[in-house]
């Protein structure tokens, strides 16, 4: 007889267990199967739910599960809006991470595609910023930081768009309500 609690082999006869009193089952010819839990290691993070589960499959058709995680506040945002700003992060158990890191690095962009030329763009700008005397300096370049990004990774833009339409959306339901009434 085994528990399925405690993970105990009892004798025959026996029909519930002495530790936690749970019911005992008979053991199998067989045997029985014990799972191990996943240790979950961040493999990568993602800039959106596209990105993640397009990895995710990748991963998956390698025989390597995984999960993925929203960072901050971006679960709320996937519910409410659909998308969110913070991006995602994937995992995978720590005996596939190297696996798993290998055939992420395959999809990695080449050394002069347009993810590099942006990130030399941003160097460039930080090198500016340690050149920086003034506080006016200061405001005019921290406003640019995001000016090389497309709109749709850029997170001010996109905080601002959404902002925008619930705005709009409020003052049509509260003018429909208006006139409904």
């Amino acid at each position: 007889m085994f528990c399925m609690s405690c993970h105990k082999e009892y004798a025959e006869g026996v029909r519930e267990c002495p530790n936690c009193n749970q019911d005992l089952i008979e053991i199998p010819e067989e045997g029985i199967e014990v799972f191990e839990a996943m240790k979950p290691v961040k493999v990568t993070s993602v800039t959106n739910s596209i990105e993640a589960n397009m990895i995710m499959d990748l991963l998956q058709n390698n025989g390597i599960p995984c999960i993925k995680k929203d960072n901050g506040p971006g679960g709320y945002m996937n519910l409410y809006y659909g998308f969110s700003v913070y991006g995602e992060d994937i995992y995978v158990d720590e005996r596939d991470y190297q696996k798993a890191n290998s055939i992420i690095e395959e999809l990695r962009p080449d050394e002069n595609s347009e993810q590099d030329i942006l990130m030399d763009d941003q160097t460039d700008k930080a090198d500016e910023l340690n050149d920086i005397k003034t506080l006016d300096d200061i405001i005019k370049t921290k406003d640019d930081s995001y000016d090389n990004y497309p709109f749709y990774r850029n997170p001010r833009k996109l905080v601002r768009i959404y902002l925008a339409f619930s705005v709009i959306v409020a003052i049509l339901i509260y003018l429909l309500r208006g006139i409904l009434k």
